[in-house]
C-alpha cells in the first residue's frame, strides 16, 4: 500500500483531501543512464499503456523503485519477473 497525498492549499482542511485507491506496479530500474529506456522499451512491446509513473523509496543498491500505474497490472507483473525487475 502506497499512499500519496498531494493539495492546492498549504493548509487543507478534511473536506478538501480527496481520497482514491488505484494499483501500481513496483518494479527496479537501474539507476544509470537509459536505465529507465529499457524498462519502457519492455512495457510498450508487451502493448501495456502507463497512465502515469513515479519514482519511490530512493535507490536499493543500484537500481531506482518505480511504481507504474498501467491498463494492465496483471500483464506488467509477469513481463517484468520475466525479466527480474520486480518488486516483491
Amino acid at each position: 500500500l502506497i499512499i500519496s497525498s498531494m493539495c492546492i492549499t498549504p493548509t487543507p482542511t478534511a473536506e478538501e483531501y480527496i481520497f482514491s485507491e488505484t494499483p501500481v506496479v513496483l518494479a527496479f530500474v537501474e539507476n544509470r543512464p537509459g536505465g529507465l529506456d529499457d524498462v519502457l522499451k519492455l512495457i510498450a512491446a508487451a502493448g501495456i499503456s502507463i497512465e502515469y509513473m513515479y519514482s519511490i523509496f530512493g535507490s536499493v543498491g543500484n537500481r531506482a523503485c518505480m511504481a507504474f500505474r498501467v491498463d494492465d497490472p496483471e500483464r506488467l507483473t509477469v513481463v517484468l519477473r520475466e525479466h527480474h525487475l520486480n518488486y516483491e
